[in-house]
């Protein structure tokens, strides 16, 4: 079924309907921050191995701390317990 007049299945070519241009002007830009970096030197990935050990024994620091701390909170609830029954039980 063909319709009645063909302006309404009328095709567009690029040439006919070019992208919008845009005017620098206009266009707003944001700044961004930046911040002083250093010049990178030779130094073959020294720095970054350094970076890494000390980035590791940070970790087995923390790690460490929370050991101790879980240690301790279990020793002292297995007292609390401990004490309690002592109490209700009289042994």
């Amino acid at each position: 079924m063909e319709p009645k007049n063909m302006n309404g299945m009328r095709s567009y070519s690029a040439y006919e309907n070019p992208a919008p241009r845009f005017d620098l002007k206009e266009i707003k830009f944001k700044k961004s921050k930046t911040t002083k970096t250093e010049p990178k030197s030779w130094n073959f990935g020294v720095d970054s191995l350094e970076l890494r050990r000390q980035k590791r024994l940070a970790f087995y620091r923390a790690v460490s701390a929370e050991r101790k701390i879980k240690g301790s909170v279990k020793k002292s609830l297995k007292w609390i317990k401990h004490t309690c029954s002592k109490l209700l039980h009289g042994n």
